[in-house]
């Protein structure tokens, strides 16, 4: 690809192909090269190169499922040119949409569900080199592959950085604006409905040498899906990313129904899943029952962690689910026998999350 693909103005990591390892999208600020560029992560410490994404001069492009197929899709703004999607055909190819009305410059991109309505909506930080400004935009989703656009209130200062949060924990997602050579702005949403499910991840491994085999602590990678109770229906997809946006899924639903929340922990190969009632905030602890010193493995040397754990004084499991081998709420005497029955005796293992 040559020196030229060094020229990034700016960076995004996501899974677009679901085989679990990040891949990498880069915007490249070079007229010299003909397009942006995605690197497919080989999962053997090599990347292959493709030139998507359109032509090069971009200024940001932001992974995320706008369409709630399962797979990320790709937001991408240029310098002086309209905003586009590529939507992923889920065959490592992309299909260029032309959705976004306007021609602004957009310095950075963000995806959201402010409207809580199970789509994602895209906020847009636009730049001028003008003194009346640039608008601060946000194309609603409409649900049907189409996006309408929404002017935000003050023009004056040009946007450079834009990004989500529920600042305020009323359950809906709030925006920030970061102003080139002026005072940032912060949006207050005021939807205040409870038609949403926030998912929080805690992955199990800690520090270099702790846990192996599980994911890092802020759950950065893990893939949240939120479907009907029954299964039948996807409301959401979300994957946890280190960039822009908190560290948590926000789905839009209809409050008063129960849904099925899922979790896959690439790391480690876990999924998890829970019932939950709208509107939830629920905390995700990746673990798997049994592994009661979290090498990844149910073997004896989990009874003898239990055994020091409740008779002699020794660390708890961390998370204290992994502890409870037979799935009864609490960790006693009676998880130390489970697992000698199930290593020993032929008895069931432990009921899920089971380990890989």
């Amino acid at each position: 690809m040559g020196s030229d693909v060094l020229s990034a103005d700016d960076l995004d990591w996501g899974d677009y192909d679901n085989d679990g390892d990040p891949d990498l999208a880069l915007g490249i600020y070079h007229s010299s090269y003909p397009s942006n560029v995605l690197l497919k992560n080989n999962g053997n410490w090599n990347f292959e190169a493709f030139d998507e994404f359109g032509i090069a001069l971009a200024c940001a492009l932001e992974w995320g499922d706008y369409d709630n197929d399962s797979d990320l899709d790709m937001a991408v703004s240029g310098y002086f040119r309209s905003n586009r999607l590529y939507r992923n055909n889920g065959n490592d190819t992309f299909s260029e949409l032309y959705l976004f009305v306007g021609n602004e410059w957009t310095m950075d991109l963000a995806w959201g569900d402010y409207d809580h309505d199970g789509d994602l909506d895209l906020a847009a930080a636009n730049f001028a080199w003008e003194d009346d400004g640039a608008p601060k935009v946000l194309y609603t989703n409409n649900g049907d592959g189409t996006f309408t656009r929404v002017e935000l209130c003050g023009l004056d200062q040009d946007g450079y950085q834009s990004c989500w949060a529920d600042y305020d924990n009323d359950g809906d997602l709030d925006l920030a604006y970061g102003i080139y050579n002026g005072q940032d702005k912060l949006y207050r949403n005021n939807v205040n409905n409870d038609n949403y499910i926030k998912v929080k991840l805690v992955g199990r491994r800690r520090g270099s040498g702790g846990n192996m085999g599980y994911s890092n602590r802020s759950g950065i990678g893990a893939k949240v899906k939120v479907y009907d109770e029954a299964k039948v229906s996807l409301f959401g997809f979300r994957e946890i990313s280190s960039e822009g946006s908190a560290q948590e899924a926000h789905v839009g639903v209809p409050a008063g129904n129960t849904y099925d929340v899922e979790v896959y922990w690439p790391a480690s190969g876990i999924t998890m899943e829970t019932l939950v009632t709208a509107p939830a905030v629920i905390t995700v602890w990746e673990y798997c029952r049994g592994d009661a010193n979290g090498d990844k493995v149910v073997n004896s040397t989990d009874i003898v962690f239990l055994i020091d754990y409740l008779f002699k004084g020794g660390p708890p499991p961390d998370p204290w689910m992994a502890g409870d081998a037979n799935a009864d709420g609490s960790i006693n005497s009676s998880d130390t026998a489970y697992l000698i029955n199930y290593l020993f005796k032929g008895g069931p293992p432990p009921p899920p999350p089971n380990c890989p």
